[in-house]
């Protein structure tokens, strides 16, 4: 799972494309959330740019942003200062499938079904 819950918010693992075209979130597969952003890696303007496009997407402030591991890399992992319902509603609205996986729940088969 790219993202794990800590007692003061949430830990997310991502993929970042510096030089793009436009700052997006554009897919997550399990390990990694892959996120696009215009600026180049240069200088820091990618992390700065990252940061902002981050706490501008979930909602909190650019000091809830923290780069824990990867500054000089494209792998990062970075910490957000919100809690679990609101990570996964912002993450859902542009995701076609839902991150938040519910228990699967066990369906009649239709072959045992008498009419």
């Amino acid at each position: 799972m790219f993202w794990k819950q800590t007692e003061k918010g949430i830990r997310v693992n991502l993929k970042v494309i510096a030089n793009s075209k436009k700052n997006e979130i554009v897919a997550e597969n399990g390990d990694f959330l892959r996120i696009k952003i215009k600026a180049r890696a240069e200088k820091g303007k990618a992390n700065k740019v990252l940061n902002e496009y981050l706490a501008k997407f979930f909602g909190v402030a650019k000091k809830d942003i923290v780069i824990i591991k990867g500054e000089h890399s494209h792998f990062k992992t970075v910490f957000i200062g919100i809690d679990k319902n609101n990570f996964l509603r912002n993450l859902n609205c542009i995701f076609s499938t839902t991150i938040l996986k519910l228990p699967n729940r066990k369906s009649p088969s239709s072959g045992n079904m008498r009419n």
